[in-house]
């Protein structure tokens, strides 16, 4: 395996493929959400460093490193996580790190330490500094981290970021199919390719969800229905639901903007090609809706829109979830009242 069979990422790609003709980097950071792969970027890459005969296509797959590698055997990577605890410690750290780096590799020239920047405090992280900024001739290391505003400005200014894009949705029908194979139709894995946004693992939890087929059609009844509800209904009936399905609220909000988006195209053209409406399997009920609601205007669809892509926004940066999540149910119900 080399960077060749990894999925999608062309532009990471290239990079990773110029640092491997030319200098090479010793640390590196891989950012990306929850879901995009990064372990499976650290560990192509750290397979990549060790390899004897790599390319600039990454590791050859076949030298005595890769097959060390491949068999989860070989002494020259060193993989951090917290152990028992949420956070990685100083202790942690000082042993398999610190009093670890200036011994001789064993089988490749060169030894790699992945390191979960997750689990990485700021004690850890200025213990780990030094190391960073001056690393022993061979050694490399790589952090994988959700975001790189998790790491202090003395360790972004000393690393390569490489930074995961989305995906695009026939990247991650690849993925999918190459997880799933036939056990899996393409009509589900559409589904949740369109609404992972972009995250191959949102994707995975999503087919696994038997719920998911209840939550489309109740989303579909609560856009449809919500400009006839009361507030004491969105407050008391219809944020309950969000509420429950916070773990899902990413797929929620998805949902709210295609459904709108669909009867929006249902507004415009009476017969609309197939593939301009994302709810396929629902075009009968959100064509019925749309027909019966020609009160409603393009503008106020996109402000309702506008509202659910501010809440996800909003939800990012850690905010009180009742208050948005309310806030965002009410703009849309004035905005879709007659």
């Amino acid at each position: 395996m080399s960077f060749e069979s990894v999925i999608g990422q062309k532009d990471l790609k290239q990079r990773i493929g110029a640092f491997f003709s030319g200098n090479l980097p010793q640390s590196f950071l891989i950012t990306g959400t929850k879901g995009m792969g990064k372990t499976v970027f650290s560990e192509e890459l750290a397979k990549s460093v060790l390899c004897m005969e790599r390319t600039p296509s990454g590791s050859c797959g076949t030298c005595a490193s890769c097959r060390y590698f491949e068999a989860g055997t070989h002494p020259d990577i060193k993989r951090i996580n917290a152990e028992d605890k949420s956070n990685i410690t100083v202790a942690e750290l000082r042993e398999k790190i610190i009093g670890d780096q200036f011994i001789t590799p064993q089988i490749s020239s060169s030894k790699v330490y992945i390191i979960n920047g997750d689990e990485l405090r700021e004690e850890g992280q200025n213990l780990l500094l030094k190391s960073i900024e001056e690393p022993p001739s061979g050694t490399y290391f790589i952090i994988k981290v959700s975001s790189s505003d998790l790491m202090l400005p003395t360790i972004r200014s000393r690393v390569t970021e490489l930074k995961l894009a989305e995906y695009s949705v026939s990247e991650i029908m690849e993925i999918l199919r190459r997880q799933f194979g036939q056990t899996v139709s393409d009509e589900k894995m559409k589904i949740a390719a369109e609404f992972c946004s972009g995250v191959p693992g949102r994707a995975t939890d999503l087919l696994g969800d038997e719920d998911l087929e209840t939550i489309r059609d109740e989303m579909l009844s609560l856009v449809t229905g919500i400009a006839d509800l009361s507030y004491t209904d969105i407050l008391y009936t219809v944020y309950p639901f969000f509420e429950k399905n916070k773990d899902r609220v990413e797929m929620l909000l998805v949902n709210m903007l295609w459904i709108l988006g669909d009867v929006s195209v249902f507004l415009s053209l009476d017969d609309p090609p197939g593939s301009s409406i994302m709810n396929r399997d629902k075009d009968v009920s959100i064509k019925s809706f749309a027909e019966s609601h020609r009160y409603l205007s393009q503008m106020k669809i996109g402000k309702a829109c506008e509202h659910i892509s501010e809440l996800r926004k909003m939800l990012s940066l850690n905010v009180n979830f009742e208050t948005a999540c309310c806030g965002m149910l009410i703009k849309v119900h004035k905005e879709l009242a007659r």
